[in-house]
């Protein structure tokens, strides 16, 4: 299932990343931008993406300010 959510939210399949520790580390990082919108409410994750596409929005869904 989280694959799935990766890969249709974040396009992860069609990633051009492929070598060393690089498609680890991406997903690592899609898998908790995916748990911080889960954390915050967002049942679909493109929903979420869509309200928070400046960093000032993201720092805000962690409680912090720009």
């Amino acid at each position: 299932m989280h694959h799935h959510v990766r890969d249709v939210s974040f396009g992860e399949d069609a990633s051009t990343s492929r070598t060393g520790h690089g498609p680890v580390n991406l997903a690592t990082l899609r898998a908790a931008v995916v748990a911080a919108l889960k954390d915050a409410g967002y049942l679909y994750i493109p929903e979420g993406r869509r309200d928070h596409i400046t960093p000032a929005d993201a720092l805000y869904l962690h409680g912090l300010t720009a």
